[in-house]
């Protein structure tokens, strides 16, 4: 896995992205300027479930390439209670289905 943060403008607030070789994102958050987060695992009243629609190159300059452990400092224990039950799942739900 590869980690990324990324600060797209002034009020948008630091994005992360947890993301496979192929640039498919498999978790990501925002964490807003006023330090209230959108994450991909919980329903966001506005924007449901935040998650890239389409592969991410982390090649383009606008990424910075984090660590595991300063993502986990950042915004990623903010999944911690359900990644126990998402790695035991996650063998029965291929990408892309339901």
């Amino acid at each position: 896995m590869k980690y990324l943060k990324d600060c797209p403008e002034p009020g948008m607030g630091t994005w992360y992205f947890e993301i496979d070789s192929d640039g498919v994102a498999y978790r990501q958050i925002v964490i807003q300027d006023d330090g209230t987060f959108i994450a991909s695992n919980r329903k966001h009243e506005q924007y449901h479930f935040l998650l890239a629609e389409k592969a991410i190159d982390d090649t383009e300059p606008y990424y910075t390439k984090i660590t595991k452990k300063s993502l986990k400092k950042s915004g990623l224990a903010i999944f911690t209670p359900l990644t126990r039950n998402g790695i035991k799942s996650k063998p029965y739900c291929r990408l892309g289905l339901r």
